[in-house]
């Protein structure tokens, strides 16, 4: 398949990414008013709290069976042995939430937590509802998974209200909101792909199970350290600083989901992009292509959200109590970008079947990370999160950067890295000096120069619009 080929479907598949998860993704951010407003932040800190550790605990137990099942339903050219892959991938999925049943009960013994029926339940579904969209992805039913992301949105949003203005529910209504969305999200894919009504492959294939194991358990082995890299700082804040320390860094990550929105949106179709291109001889040019222009529209996308996030942060984020999550944001936005560009490397090694090679940079990023925190948060306090960060995911890419040589020639444009970096200190010096008036001058000289930048990407998005109206 051509490179340009291959560009156009990477960014067909981006477009219906984007109307999938912008809905989702987008709801933690515009729902901040309602949050900060009438939610406490002793609440918002321990459901952040209940999440991040589901974030390490789910993938865990259920060894991403679901990046497993997409990898190699991708192998199956026949409907009926793709229907097979899914079979397999629901027997590891069944076992792994009996055994996640076993474990939080065992864990209810020595550890109080509140609301634990919802946890639990937050938890059995956050990973079916992985495998469900997984799976309808891997029949190509991405339009189905675009559809199960706005249901999903709309549930959430109504509960959240419903519950929260009217029933004053707090901690509660969070997690009862969330766990109706993703069931809402689960029946939406079943009716548009029939992941179970359209199943005549239901026969346990003992090969299958085997490599699946195998290609998923490092991904298992890997889930720790990236959870320590990416998300153990919230909980030495929970500890160190209090409940209501990670409600005010709950809230500045809520607001970066206005990058890391992208980049999410970006990855799920780079996973399947690099998965087709993983045999092609000339795939270290398109990888290097992807990668400068990938690297080029996060950085045009910090410079342009800082300083416009500076100039409504008071609109969106109303309680006094939460203010705080102001100053931490020129930095999360930073590390958030370097997690993205890491997230890229580690598509690549899923793609080249060489997830054991993930583990060890994502081992010594996670050992900086912890580092880093457990030093800096008595000294700077919540900063200590993102900066932490930053330099984990900084070792982590240069890492990941020197292995893949190893399997595929990857070339970076050093010199936009560095004057991005320069930029990058100048936006963010006027994010806290420049007032409303320097906030503006600089967003708007952003956004030109961002266009200016990603002109090419921006006629490709637009073409790719057009033939996709055809």
């Amino acid at each position: 398949m051509p490179n340009e080929t291959k560009s156009k479907k990477l960014l067909k598949n981006m477009i219906i990414y984007f109307i999938g998860n912008v809905s989702t993704k987008l709801i933690a951010f515009f729902m901040l008013p309602l949050y900060t407003m009438l939610i406490l932040r002793e609440d918002f800190g321990y459901y952040y709290q209940i999440q991040n550790i589901m974030y390490v605990v789910v993938p865990m137990l259920f060894i991403e069976v679901w990046n497993g099942i997409l990898r190699f339903m991708y192998e199956q050219k026949e409907t009926k042995d793709k229907y097979s892959i899914i079979t397999n991938g629901f027997v590891i999925t069944f076992t792994s939430t009996i055994i996640y049943f076993i474990a939080f009960a065992i864990f209810l013994n020595f550890v109080e937590i509140r609301n634990p029926m919802l946890v639990v339940l937050y938890g059995s579904l956050y990973s079916i509802q992985f495998v469900f969209q997984y799976a309808a992805r891997g029949l190509g039913k991405n339009m189905v998974f675009m559809v199960s992301g706005i249901v999903c949105s709309v549930v959430n949003i109504a509960s959240n209200i419903v519950l929260i203005v009217f029933f004053k529910m707090g901690l509660s209504a969070l997690l009862i909101s969330y766990c109706l969305g993703m069931f809402a999200s689960i029946i939406a894919v079943e009716i548009g792909a029939g992941i179970i009504r359209n199943n005549n492959s239901w026969k346990i294939d003992k090969a299958i199970l085997r490599k699946m194991f195998i290609y998923c358990a490092p991904l298992l082995v890997n889930t720790i350290p990236y959870w320590f890299l990416s998300s153990y700082n919230s909980i030495v804040i929970f500890n160190v600083l209090g409940e209501s320390q990670n409600g005010v860094f709950a809230v500045a990550v809520r607001i970066g989901v206005v990058l890391t929105l992208f980049t999410t949106v970006f990855n799920m179709a780079w996973q399947e992009a690099a998965f087709e291109v993983s045999s092609s001889s000339g795939r270290g040019i398109y990888y290097s292509k992807v990668l400068n222009n990938y690297i080029k529209v996060l950085v045009c996308g910090m410079l342009v959200i800082l300083p416009l996030v500076s100039i409504t942060f008071s609109y969106f984020v109303l309680g006094e109590g939460y203010s705080g999550a102001k100053v931490l944001l020129p930095l999360y936005f930073l590390a958030a970008s370097f997690s993205a560009v890491s997230g890229f490397f580690g598509q690549l090694f899923e793609a080249e079947k060489k997830t054991n090679i993930i583990f060890i940079s994502t081992l010594a990023g996670g050992a900086v990370s912890v580092f880093a925190v457990h030093m800096l948060i008595p000294l700077i306090g919540l900063q200590a999160a993102a900066i932490s960060m930053i330099l984990g995911f900084g070792v982590n890419i240069v890492i990941r950067m020197f292995l893949i040589q190893k399997s595929v020639k990857i070339s970076l444009n050093y010199g936009f890295i560095a004057l991005s970096l320069v930029a990058f200190a100048g936006v963010g010096y006027c994010f806290f000096k420049g007032g409303l008036l320097g906030n503006v001058a600089v967003g708007i000289a952003a956004i030109v120069l961002s266009l200016y930048l990603c002109r090419d990407i921006i006629g490709g998005v637009l073409k790719g619009v057009k033939v996709g109206k055809r």
